[in-house]
Protein backbone atom coordinates (compact mmCIF):
# COMPACT_ATOMS: atom_id res chain seq x y z
CA UNK A 1 0.00 0.00 0.00
CA UNK A 2 2.35 2.14 0.85
CA UNK A 3 4.44 1.38 -2.44
CA UNK A 4 1.78 2.43 -4.26
CA UNK A 5 1.05 5.79 -2.65
CA UNK A 6 4.75 6.38 -3.17
CA UNK A 7 4.32 5.58 -6.88
CA UNK A 8 1.34 8.03 -7.03
CA UNK A 9 3.00 10.70 -5.22
CA UNK A 10 6.12 9.97 -7.46
CA UNK A 11 4.09 10.08 -10.55
CA UNK A 12 2.17 13.52 -10.03
CA UNK A 13 5.23 15.02 -9.26
CA UNK A 14 6.86 14.14 -12.36
CA UNK A 15 3.58 15.56 -14.45
CA UNK A 16 3.55 18.60 -12.15
CA UNK A 17 7.54 19.07 -13.53
CA UNK A 18 6.97 18.11 -16.45
CA UNK A 19 3.90 20.69 -16.65
CA UNK A 20 6.30 23.53 -15.64
CA UNK A 21 8.79 22.84 -18.42
CA UNK A 22 6.66 22.73 -21.18
CA UNK A 23 4.38 25.45 -19.62
CA UNK A 24 6.72 28.67 -20.33
CA UNK A 25 7.21 27.21 -24.02
CA UNK A 26 3.40 27.13 -24.30
CA UNK A 27 4.29 31.26 -24.65
CA UNK A 28 6.48 31.16 -27.27
CA UNK A 29 5.34 33.14 -29.89
CA UNK A 30 6.50 34.75 -33.29
CA UNK A 31 7.54 38.21 -32.82
CA UNK A 32 4.86 40.81 -31.95
CA UNK A 33 3.56 43.25 -34.52
CA UNK A 34 5.27 46.35 -34.25
CA UNK A 35 1.80 48.24 -35.60
CA UNK A 36 0.09 46.39 -32.72
CA UNK A 37 -0.10 48.35 -28.76
CA UNK A 38 -1.16 46.42 -25.90
CA UNK A 39 -2.35 47.41 -22.98
CA UNK A 40 -2.88 45.74 -19.85
CA UNK A 41 -5.65 47.69 -18.05
CA UNK A 42 -8.18 47.27 -14.91
CA UNK A 43 -11.76 47.05 -17.12
CA UNK A 44 -12.86 48.00 -20.63
CA UNK A 45 -13.38 51.70 -21.60
CA UNK A 46 -17.17 52.21 -22.56
CA UNK A 47 -16.14 54.49 -25.01
CA UNK A 48 -12.88 55.30 -27.19
CA UNK A 49 -14.12 58.81 -28.74
CA UNK A 50 -13.14 61.29 -25.91
CA UNK A 51 -16.36 63.47 -26.43
CA UNK A 52 -18.37 60.55 -24.98
CA UNK A 53 -16.52 58.67 -22.80
CA UNK A 54 -16.32 59.47 -19.44
CA UNK A 55 -15.40 56.26 -17.28
CA UNK A 56 -11.45 56.55 -16.05
CA UNK A 57 -10.76 53.38 -18.25
CA UNK A 58 -11.87 56.15 -21.62
CA UNK A 59 -10.19 58.96 -20.34
CA UNK A 60 -6.89 57.32 -19.14
CA UNK A 61 -7.15 55.75 -23.06
CA UNK A 62 -7.81 59.12 -24.58
CA UNK A 63 -5.02 60.73 -22.70
CA UNK A 64 -2.93 58.20 -24.10
CA UNK A 65 -4.29 58.34 -27.97
CA UNK A 66 -5.66 61.80 -28.89
CA UNK A 67 -3.97 65.27 -27.98
CA UNK A 68 -6.57 68.15 -26.42
CA UNK A 69 -6.97 71.80 -27.94
CA UNK A 70 -5.77 72.87 -24.57
CA UNK A 71 -3.84 71.14 -22.33
CA UNK A 72 -2.94 71.62 -17.89
CA UNK A 73 0.76 72.03 -17.65
CA UNK A 74 2.72 71.19 -14.09
CA UNK A 75 1.54 73.70 -12.50
CA UNK A 76 -2.29 72.92 -13.15
CA UNK A 77 -2.69 75.97 -15.03
CA UNK A 78 -3.97 76.10 -18.87
CA UNK A 79 -1.43 75.17 -21.15
CA UNK A 80 -1.09 74.97 -25.16
CA UNK A 81 -1.95 71.79 -26.64
CA UNK A 82 -2.83 71.74 -30.16
CA UNK A 83 -3.38 75.41 -29.44
CA UNK A 84 -0.32 77.04 -29.44
CA UNK A 85 -1.37 80.52 -27.82
CA UNK A 86 -4.81 82.05 -27.88
CA UNK A 87 -6.44 85.12 -27.07
CA UNK A 88 -9.69 87.01 -26.24
CA UNK A 89 -10.60 89.84 -28.94
CA UNK A 90 -13.53 90.90 -27.33
CA UNK A 91 -15.22 89.70 -24.05
CA UNK A 92 -17.17 87.04 -26.05
CA UNK A 93 -14.82 85.81 -28.38
CA UNK A 94 -11.66 83.60 -28.20
CA UNK A 95 -9.20 83.16 -30.73
CA UNK A 96 -6.89 79.52 -30.57
CA UNK A 97 -4.10 79.77 -33.10
CA UNK A 98 -3.44 75.54 -33.52
CA UNK A 99 0.54 74.60 -33.82
CA UNK A 100 1.62 74.21 -37.63
CA UNK A 101 2.77 70.90 -38.47
CA UNK A 102 0.49 69.07 -36.17
CA UNK A 103 -1.00 65.37 -37.98
CA UNK A 104 -2.79 62.76 -37.39
CA UNK A 105 -2.33 58.97 -36.91
CA UNK A 106 -2.90 58.90 -40.62
CA UNK A 107 -0.25 62.13 -41.35
CA UNK A 108 -3.23 64.00 -42.69
CA UNK A 109 -2.52 67.54 -41.09
CA UNK A 110 -4.71 68.99 -38.33
CA UNK A 111 -6.52 72.15 -39.50
CA UNK A 112 -9.34 74.50 -37.70
CA UNK A 113 -11.99 72.70 -39.56
CA UNK A 114 -10.99 69.45 -37.45
CA UNK A 115 -11.52 71.30 -34.48
CA UNK A 116 -14.70 72.49 -35.26
CA UNK A 117 -16.06 69.44 -36.42
CA UNK A 118 -15.11 67.97 -33.10
CA UNK A 119 -16.90 70.61 -31.31
CA UNK A 120 -19.66 71.13 -33.47
CA UNK A 121 -21.05 67.87 -32.84
CA UNK A 122 -21.05 68.29 -29.16
CA UNK A 123 -22.96 71.66 -29.76
CA UNK A 124 -25.41 70.51 -32.26
CA UNK A 125 -26.60 67.36 -30.61
CA UNK A 126 -25.32 64.75 -33.07
CA UNK A 127 -23.04 63.28 -30.57
CA UNK A 128 -25.09 62.46 -27.24
CA UNK A 129 -22.93 62.90 -24.40
CA UNK A 130 -22.91 64.79 -20.74
CA UNK A 131 -19.94 66.47 -21.90
CA UNK A 132 -21.50 68.74 -23.78
CA UNK A 133 -23.18 70.72 -20.55
CA UNK A 134 -19.70 71.97 -20.64
CA UNK A 135 -20.49 73.93 -23.69
CA UNK A 136 -23.83 75.65 -23.14
CA UNK A 137 -22.32 78.80 -23.27
CA UNK A 138 -20.80 78.11 -26.75
CA UNK A 139 -22.72 79.93 -29.38
CA UNK A 140 -21.06 79.11 -32.39
CA UNK A 141 -17.37 77.87 -33.51
CA UNK A 142 -15.55 79.43 -36.88
CA UNK A 143 -12.65 78.22 -38.84
CA UNK A 144 -11.29 81.31 -40.75
CA UNK A 145 -8.39 79.47 -42.37
CA UNK A 146 -6.26 76.37 -41.58
CA UNK A 147 -4.52 77.53 -38.46
CA UNK A 148 -7.43 79.87 -36.68
CA UNK A 149 -10.20 78.21 -34.35
CA UNK A 150 -12.83 81.07 -33.05
CA UNK A 151 -15.02 80.22 -30.43
CA UNK A 152 -18.32 82.75 -29.81
CA UNK A 153 -19.24 82.96 -26.22
CA UNK A 154 -23.58 83.61 -25.81
CA UNK A 155 -22.20 84.82 -22.69
CA UNK A 156 -19.48 86.03 -20.61
CA UNK A 157 -17.30 83.35 -18.67
CA UNK A 158 -14.48 83.33 -17.01
CA UNK A 159 -13.30 79.89 -17.44
CA UNK A 160 -11.23 79.64 -20.93
CA UNK A 161 -13.73 79.70 -23.80
CA UNK A 162 -16.10 77.41 -21.42
CA UNK A 163 -14.35 74.68 -22.85
CA UNK A 164 -11.46 74.19 -20.22
CA UNK A 165 -10.72 72.37 -17.95
CA UNK A 166 -12.82 69.42 -19.85
CA UNK A 167 -11.93 70.24 -23.70
CA UNK A 168 -12.12 67.04 -25.74
CA UNK A 169 -9.18 65.89 -27.50
CA UNK A 170 -9.23 66.79 -31.42
CA UNK A 171 -10.49 63.88 -33.69
CA UNK A 172 -10.35 63.32 -37.16
CA UNK A 173 -13.43 63.53 -39.14
CA UNK A 174 -12.27 61.01 -41.61
CA UNK A 175 -10.92 58.40 -39.08
CA UNK A 176 -14.42 59.25 -36.65
CA UNK A 177 -16.50 58.33 -39.65
CA UNK A 178 -14.76 55.20 -40.64
CA UNK A 179 -15.66 53.51 -37.84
Amino acid sequence: MRESRARGVAHRLFLLLGFAAVFPLLSCSAKPDPNTLVMIIESSPTNLDPRVGIDAQSERIDNLIFDDLLSRGDDLNVAPGLAEHWEMSDPLTYVFHLQPGAKFHDGRALTSRDVKWTFDGLLQGKIRSTKAAVYRLVDRIDAPDDFTVVFHMKERTRRCCGICPTAPSVLSPTAAEMR
